[in-house]
């Protein structure tokens, strides 16, 4: 009987460690992901500071995106063969230095390079930290402890991001700096205490992860990810000067819009986990995409109050994210036993779109008037949607 008790004790202990590791790796990915979009809300003070344009201020953003996508492969491929938890901690600490660097900029150029550090880092940590997480849970709870990570993600948007705008306009454009790098550090200290050490993964050469977009129809979805994120964060990269012509929204008003937004992408991406395991994928993402098409194109214009802007994005978010795990399932499907590396792709093809959608925005509003900028966004969206149509097609024609 104590043998036994001892055993179940045991059981317990190791669980318990799991998750508190899993929980850590969230409030990690938490400091990242704000740190990609903590500076959307602040681009206005971030151009007058530095003496830039709106456009070229926005590519704070981009240069993350870009710098996400293109390193993350080869970052990844690099330091397979270390250790799991020298990688994490380690990229948590390259992300700590950056930003408190950040804080010291004296140029913007010398701001653009410490965004594109701590976007390698959190290029690295994103796909070690998922497959961490796998390896950590046993079959039958890993549902539960990829739950916990993403929470790191989908907080980021609905907390995160509104709280920096907010601490942003309470102490400087670089506040948000400090709350990210105090976030990261909290991370590294438990990890170091509760992360076991894992075996060394197989590793995937870039040949192998090459050789996954000659699947038929991987090519098509990785244009169809990065336009779709090029229409949506074209947009949102730019929602704060948008929102502040249209409905006179103040910075202080863009923490509740963020807010709105991040609970809509919550809200869009349960349901479409749910409804993806009811109806078929393709479905799903028909519905995300034209739902999408349709808000990016009127935000501007009916987004007349802040209250009204609020409840357009938060259903705009709900759209975009409702569409992420059918499409990432009609990914994981025709890829098989290589979707891991697949799904890796996907992320830097988003991240690329995102990116792009942040240069092609900027370039846009030096330009044309800013109300316009949500049809252009809508009309990439719509190309994915006309794309992905396609590509199932093709795939039914295929499989006849």
């Amino acid at each position: 009987m104590r043998e036994a008790a001892g055993v179940a004790e045991s059981l317990s202990a190791d669980r318990l460690r799991v998750y508190l590791s899993c929980a850590l790796l969230a409030i990690g990915q938490f400091a990242f992901v704000t740190s990609v979009w903590m500076l959307t809300g602040v681009l206005r003070p971030i151009a007058d500071e530095f003496g830039v344009s709106l456009g070229v201020a926005g590519q704070v953003l981009s240069v993350f995106s870009i710098t996400y996508a293109v390193s993350a492969p080869f970052l990844a491929v690099a330091t397979a063969r270390f250790d799991r938890r020298v990688v994490l901690t380690g990229t948590l600490a390259i992300f700590v230095a950056a930003n408190l660097l950040s804080v010291a900029a004296q140029s913007f150029g010398m701001l653009i390079v410490w965004r594109i550090v701590a976007a390698a880092a959190d290029g690295l940590f994103a796909a070690t930290a998922t497959a961490v997480v796998v390896a950590l849970a046993s079959p039958e709870t890993r549902g539960r402890t990829l739950a916990i990570f993403h929470t790191g993600t989908m907080s980021a948007l609905f907390a995160g991001v509104p709280l920096s705008t907010t601490i942003a306009l309470t102490f400087g454009w670089n506040g948000p700096f400090v709350g990210v790098a105090v976030i990261a550090t909290v991370a590294i200290l438990g990890l170091l205490f509760f992360l076991p050490r894992l075996a060394t993964p197989p590793v995937a050469g870039l040949r192998e992860r090459v050789e996954v977009i000659q699947v038929p129809q991987v090519l098509p979805l990785m244009f169809v990810a990065i336009l779709s994120y090029l229409g949506m964060f074209s947009v949102y990269s730019f929602l704060a000067p948008i929102l502040a012509e249209t409905a006179g929204a103040r910075p202080a008003d863009m923490s509740f819009v963020f807010l709105a937004f991040g609970l809509g992408a919550l809200t869009g991406s349960w349901l479409g986990g749910w409804a993806t395991d009811r109806w078929n994928a393709t479905r799903c993402l028909v519905v995300s995409f034209a739902t999408a098409v349709g808000l990016l194109a009127v935000l501007p214009f009916f987004a007349i109050s802040v209250d009204r802007a609020a409840v357009l994005v938060f259903l705009w978010g709900a759209a975009h994210f409702f569409g992420l795990p059918p499409l990432q399932l009609y990914l994981s499907a025709i890829t098989s036993k290589r979707a891991g590396i697949a799904l890796a792709l996907f992320n830097s093809c988003a991240y690329l779109g995102v990116a792009i959608g942040a240069v092609v925005g900027g370039i846009f509003i030096d330009n044309f008037p800013l109300v316009t900028l949500g049809v252009m966004g809508a009309l990439f969206k719509l190309s994915a949607l006309v794309l992905f149509i396609w590509t199932s097609r093709s795939q039914r024609r295929a499989m006849a």
